[in-house]
């Protein structure tokens, strides 16, 4: 079983509603933080294994606290016929203008890693 965990956060002005699902999509965390930076990546940081990070957002949210993300990225399929492929290479590379937080700094990632994909039409 993989232990990536999904996490979706509702932003508004003064909070950020969070939700964390495990892989099998079981809820195992629910939280509301404080609509800051330093909040929002001691949060993550206390999260362990590979995350999945969606928001939503409404015309108010504190776009100054959060920060912006650019996330770019490819990959590279193996196809054994119309329906499975092996992704030899995905890699993701992402800038972020978040300030440093407890001397953990997430302006730069960079994410490689292969999977299997299954196409359904």
């Amino acid at each position: 079983m993989s232990s990536e965990k999904y996490i979706g956060l509702d932003v508004h002005q003064a909070t950020i509603s969070v939700a964390v699902m495990d892989s099998t999509g079981k809820l195992i965390m629910e939280s509301i933080l404080e609509n800051k930076a330093s909040t929002i990546l001691e949060f993550l940081a206390g999260l362990r294994g590979p995350l999945s990070v969606t928001f939503e957002e409404g015309a108010w949210a504190a776009w100054k606290a959060l920060g912006f993300n650019l996330t770019v990225g490819g990959s590279f399929d193996a196809a054994f016929g119309r329906a499975f492929a092996w992704r030899v290479l995905d890699l993701n590379y992402s800038h972020s203008w978040v300030s440093e937080v407890h001397s953990i700094s997430a302006s730069n990632g960079l994410q490689l890693r292969p999977r299997v994909v299954l196409r359904v039409k």
